[in-house]
């Protein structure tokens, strides 16, 4: 019979892996990864491979640490540790795991859940690195953006005869972009255009003065609007994925924005996934606009209530790395099911708290939009408002002329920082005027 694996050795591994990867890439490892003379960014499995390296090692330890600290005769293995940590992400009966209480299996899957959410964030900061670096060396070198490298890179493109974007490589861009733009230095990134590696030295290295010089320090992939930031996140990840970005955003509209589409495209699951990652881009766009951020549990929309309290919630398969062992007990990078969250109870607490801030947050939207409203003398306020009329009628006569889906979602996703504004405005008055019976509030 195998020897069971405590329910320590897991947990013990679980906090070590996810301090590790709280803190992944160090900038001493960067140089290691890209290892060409090039200094080409890696695969997005060597990537995945070098976060598995730092999860095995996390494992190893724990079970090291057991061994040493326990009386037992029989000492736990590291692949019995994956066959039980394989297991437990099934979410079934544990039965290569020591007999352990409810509470102690609610601590394992929570502490599971947030090692697996820190990964995906560990991997995506990583890419992001990895590619704005890259974008840094090439502007050095006089080589522009960074975004016209298919010959150094050999990026897949539509002067090499490439038919179509990859299934499997549409689902990654979508799980890679939407825990991307949860990173709080990525909002800030996106809001504010400050630097974004240098606010990523502050979270991998230490360096306490790195938002402050980011804050006054804005580069050519800073970029000038919200939305071109946003766009130079997907290119940048379009690119780490081996694809041309042009190509890559062309292919997206001929599969599912075009008239081509409705014909073309029969995966229905596929344009269901991609209909809600435009919509949560979407969301994206318009929090960074109004200067809003949002935690990695959920994306506030100004859909409710003339506000931002809504969160809209995108059920997406995201690639991350699988703790477990192949049949041979030796690690792997395959992607697994997510695991079981927290308990009822844990996620009933953590919703409303997210909901009160996020109410909170809306109000104080509210409140300084109205508040700018009603300080306007007459005439500006009948023009702010005449403006944003005009541009809301004009952008629900575009809407009203497309499908439901995915087509409607990148209008809006195309919208200026200004129209965005003004179509936020004018649900807010709206909405206030019905409040007080049509009547403007005396000021």
């Amino acid at each position: 019979m195998a020897l069971l694996v405590p329910a320590d050795v897991l947990l013990a591994f679980f906090k070590d892996a996810t301090t590790l990867m709280e803190n992944h890439p160090q900038k001493e490892t960067l140089p290691h990864l890209m290892s060409d003379e090039d200094a080409i960014p890696p695969t997005l499995e060597k990537q995945r491979q070098v976060l598995l390296g730092v999860q095995v090692s996390a494992l190893e330890r724990a079970v090291a640490d057991y061994n040493s600290n326990t009386s037992k005769g029989d000492d736990v293995t590291v692949e019995s540790a994956q066959l039980a940590l394989r297991e437990l992400g099934g979410g079934g009966e544990t039965k290569l795991i020591e007999p352990f209480d409810d509470e102690s299996k609610q601590n394992l899957t929570l502490a599971m859940s947030v090692m697996n959410d820190v990964a995906r964030v560990a991997f995506a900061r990583a890419v992001l690195m990895l590619e704005f670096q890259w974008d840094q060396k090439m502007s050095d070198e006089g080589e522009g953006d960074g975004q016209d490298t298919s010959n150094i890179r050999n990026l897949r493109g539509a002067g090499e005869g490439t038919s179509s974007i990859d299934r499997a490589h549409v689902l990654e861009f979508c799980g890679l972009c939407n825990v991307a733009v949860k990173i709080p230095q990525v909002q800030r990134y996106l809001r504010d255009g400050t630097d974004l590696l240098l606010l990523f030295d502050e979270t991998t290295n230490g360096d306490e003065g790195a938002v402050e010089k980011a804050a006054n320090t804005k580069t050519e992939n800073s970029l000038s609007t919200a939305k071109d930031r946003l766009e130079n996140i997907q290119k940048v990840i379009l690119r780490a994925l081996g694809y041309e970005p042009q190509f890559a955003m062309d292919e997206f509209r001929r599969l599912f924005l075009s008239k081509e589409s409705d014909t073309e495209m029969d995966d229905l699951e596929l344009v269901d996934i991609f209909s809600k990652f435009v919509q949560s881009m979407m969301v994206v766009l318009t929090n960074a606009t109004l200067g809003i951020s949002t935690d990695f549990n959920g994306l506030p929309s100004d859909k409710d209530e003339g506000g931002v309290t809504r969160v809209v919630s995108v059920q997406q398969s995201e690639a991350f790395v699988d703790v477990g062992g192949g049949d041979d007990g030796r690690p792997n990078g395959h992607t697994v099911a997510p695991p079981p969250r927290a308990t009822m109870e844990q996620q009933r607490d953590a919703f409303q708290k997210e909901q009160i801030e996020m109410a909170r947050q809306a109000a104080t939207v509210r409140e300084g939009m109205l508040g700018e409203l009603i300080a306007m003398d007459e005439k500006e306020r009948e023009a702010t408002l005449k403006d944003a009329k005009e541009r809301h009628d004009s952008f629900m006569e575009q809407a009203n002329q497309l499908p439901e889906g995915p087509a409607r979602f990148m209008l809006m996703a195309r919208l200026d920082k200004e129209t965005q504004r003004a179509l936020v405005i004018h649900k807010l008055w709206e909405k206030m005027l019905e409040e007080n019976g049509g009547q403007a509030p005396a000021h």
